[in-house]
């Protein structure tokens, strides 16, 4: 089972308004990552989407239906290098790609699947790596399906 939703779910993000006006240009785009580490040059907030963190099968005899959950973290600065104005905007962006997400099977899809049902949960506070540097996790799970001969 081969199924990539990270350009589809990037292209998602990149394409929501409610989004990228959260969002500093960057490189000719947003600055929403699909790897980590990001680029040290890149403004905050920032969104990055995680690879699949969690994978389940329901098949069936005949078919394939994969449910593939990923982590969608906005970051943004906090406490001394940041102000409640930037906290606020990585909120706005949580609930954004919530309400993007939830419910929205069209938002996602993988070349040679259809997607039946796309869930997401959140926002949650996402791990940082310091105090300067607030987070809010959306995690969203697809459900694909596709017939196999």
């Amino acid at each position: 089972m081969s199924a990539d939703l990270l350009p589809s779910i990037r292209a998602a993000l990149a394409g929501a308004a409610a989004v990228t006006n959260e969002l500093a240009a960057y490189l000719g785009s947003y600055p929403i990552f699909t790897r980590r580490p990001v680029p040290d040059d890149a403004p905050y907030p920032l969104i990055v989407i995680n690879p699949v963190i969690q994978a389940g099968q329901g098949d069936g005899i005949r078919d394939q239906r994969p449910a593939l959950v990923h982590d969608i973290i906005a970051y943004g600065t906090n406490g001394l290098t940041g102000t409640v104005d930037n906290y606020r905007a990585v909120e706005r962006i949580a609930f954004a790609v919530q309400q993007l997400f939830h419910r929205n099977p069209g938002a996602v899809s993988a070349s040679g699947w259809s997607t039946s049902d796309v869930t997401a949960l959140g926002p949650f506070p996402a791990p940082a790596d310091d105090e300067q540097t607030v987070g809010r996790r959306v995690e969203i799970t697809a459900r694909l399906a596709r017939l196999i001969a």
